[in-house]
């Protein structure tokens, strides 16, 4: 995963929809709004 990524489960269906595969999926680079929202968890961490 490239640095500053915001990644979520996802999955990958096959051409044919036969069955997919779970992977990651790179939503977007963190921004500051990603941020300010993910700073509570540093707090509750004591990061």
């Amino acid at each position: 995963m490239p640095p500053g990524s915001v990644v979520v489960s996802g999955n990958l269906p096959a051409a044919d929809g036969s069955y997919s595969l779970y992977c990651a999926v790179i939503v977007k680079k963190v921004d500051a709004k990603t941020r300010a929202k993910t700073s509570i968890n540093d707090l509750l961490r004591g990061d």
